[in-house]
């Protein structure tokens, strides 16, 4: 599973996935987290100011990993228009 994620809004949706493809409640993937289900929650939709170590733990609950790559031209206009 690839999915492009470029806004806090859009990882959430991505990590919404992956848990409900791994057939995890919030509360089963924020206990394995070490999270609060309220935290998870508001990481999947898409809350700002979500700590790094907190996506790392539940990347690493749902095995899943993040690649930094360089952008496609043309793209830094929309990240831009985000901020």
């Amino acid at each position: 599973m690839d999915i492009l994620s470029r806004t806090p809004r859009q990882l959430g949706q991505a990590l919404r996935r992956a848990r409900k493809s791994a057939g995890l409640s919030q509360s089963e993937l924020a206990e394995r987290c070490g999270l609060w289900q309220e935290t998870l929650s508001r990481i999947e939709g898409g809350a700002s100011g979500t700590r790094l170590d907190s996506v790392i733990e539940i990347c690493a609950a749902l095995d899943l990993e993040i690649v930094v790559r360089q952008r496609t031209r043309g793209d830094n206009d929309y990240l831009e228009e985000t901020l």
